[in-house]
């Protein structure tokens, strides 16, 4: 009996060998997948805190909020955290870490982020002060995401006569 396994086996090797390659396929397809839910929900429960959607709110609907008081004000600590999520994200969607339909459901705040004129404000003041004191812009993906996308222009944030309210001491 084992020889005719033997033969059975050594006779169809490649089609018992493919037949293996797509089961292995199938099984890493299916975790490659369960490993995409896990990043979504991570990211829901990170960039869905009430402070988050507040700020998201905030720069949809709400007046001025970035002025002279922002520096230093619990504000500040909030919203350099929603960007750090949202610069995070777009750093593994551009890495393809996560997939477009992933990132799909976070593109309405990162949009709605970027086309708020006073959050475009912070970002230039936040670069020209990095370039000045020469270290990393912390949120470097957000900001290629939005120039990629037409929300800022990149041509701006090398014109240092962009901004007339520059002002790094509030800074």
């Amino acid at each position: 009996m084992w020889q005719s396994v033997i033969k059975f086996v050594a006779e169809n090797y490649q089609v018992i060998s493919i037949c293996g390659a797509m089961f292995a396929f199938y099984k890493w397809h299916i975790s490659q997948r369960q490993k995409e839910v896990e990043t979504l929900q991570s990211l829901i429960a990170t960039l869905r805190k009430p402070e988050v959607l507040r700020f998201v709110r905030k720069a949809d609907y709400e007046g001025r909020w970035y002025d002279a008081k922002f520096h230093d004000s619990e504000l500040e600590e909030v919203v350099d955290g929603v960007l750090t999520e949202y610069s995070y994200l777009c750093h593994l969607r551009k890495t393809r870490m996560i997939s477009r339909a992933t990132f799909d459901f976070f593109r309405y705040d990162i949009e709605s982020i970027l086309s708020d004129p006073q959050m475009i404000d912070y970002l230039y003041n936040l670069y020209q002060y990095t370039r000045k004191v020469k270290t990393m812009f912390p949120f470097i993906h957000l900001l290629e995401y939005g120039f990629k996308h037409g929300y800022a222009k990149g041509q701006i944030f090398n014109d240092s006569n962009a901004w007339k309210n520059l002002n790094f001491t509030i800074i």
